[in-house]
């Protein structure tokens, strides 16, 4: 087993680390305002808290109340109301 903190297969086992830190977070993020956008400002946040710090501060992912969420048809329809004078082609 290589030792040697520059082998390739540890610094393969340092990129799947990051990686995976770096889906759960977008996981993280996403389940508290689902159908949101995962704004960079919070990736950069949560992931580097330190660099984050000399900038201000991200504004928390605010979750969408129920009344404001829109089915698909709804957004169809408001679509159509406000496209209504494009060609059908």
């Amino acid at each position: 087993m290589p030792t040697h903190p520059d082998t390739a297969v540890n610094i393969n086992a340092r990129l799947m680390k990051m990686v995976k830190q770096v889906t759960d977070t977008f996981n993280r993020l996403y389940d508290l305002a689902p159908d949101q956008k995962v704004t960079r400002a919070a990736m950069l946040a949560e992931l580097l808290p330190a660099h984050a710090a000399g900038r201000k501060a991200a504004p928390a992912p605010v979750p969408a109340k129920l009344t404001e969420l829109r089915t698909f048809r709804q957004v169809l329809d408001e679509w159509k109301q406000e496209n209504r004078n494009l060609a059908k082609d």
